[in-house]
């Protein structure tokens, strides 16, 4: 029975983990693509794009509709995972943690994964390594940091004596 168990949680946590996958495919070439169109002042319509690729392309899912209806009260890629898909992602994020842990607790190279991992945590995580970078600064330069636990202005530190 545990072993059962174990079995559908595995096999849950990598249909969540594929999903993430889809999201964070679509995200990563919608924004590339909303990138590229504003540098060479193109005016890509997303939704435009999303209408095609649903209509038997070999992109089309029920992800793309989903997206799609996204751009109803957004133009914006980051607004997919920021609004529109966020219940959905929070939902999924333990399986994919889970599902690289494994992996690598069991020397198995799942590169993939673990970029979108990390990827995934840098646009959802309010802790990032930019707050290392601040405090490396401070102590050089005396340049201030921003508290995470308070949110005020920039502190300063005597790092030594």
């Amino acid at each position: 029975l545990v072993e059962e168990k174990s079995n559908s949680q595995l096999i849950e946590d990598l249909e969540n983990t594929l999903y993430l996958g889809m999201i964070m495919c679509f995200y990563e070439g919608l924004h590339l693509i909303s990138t590229k169109s504003d540098i060479k002042k193109w005016e890509l319509d997303l939704q435009k794009i999303l209408n095609v690729w649903s209509r038997g392309s070999i992109l089309s899912c029920n992800l793309i509709n989903t997206i799609y209806s996204c751009f109803d009260y957004s133009d914006s890629p980051d607004n997919i995972l920021q609004d529109c898909l966020r219940a959905d992602i929070l939902s999924s994020l333990d399986s994919l943690k889970r599902v690289a842990s494994s992996a690598n607790f069991q020397s198995i190279p799942v590169p993939a994964i673990s970029a979108m991992l990390q990827s995934l945590l840098s646009l959802i995580s309010s802790f990032l390594p930019a707050n290392m970078i601040q405090a490396q600064r401070d102590y050089f330069g005396s340049h201030g940091f921003v508290r995470n636990d308070t949110r005020e202005t920039v502190h300063g530190t005597k790092w030594t004596d």
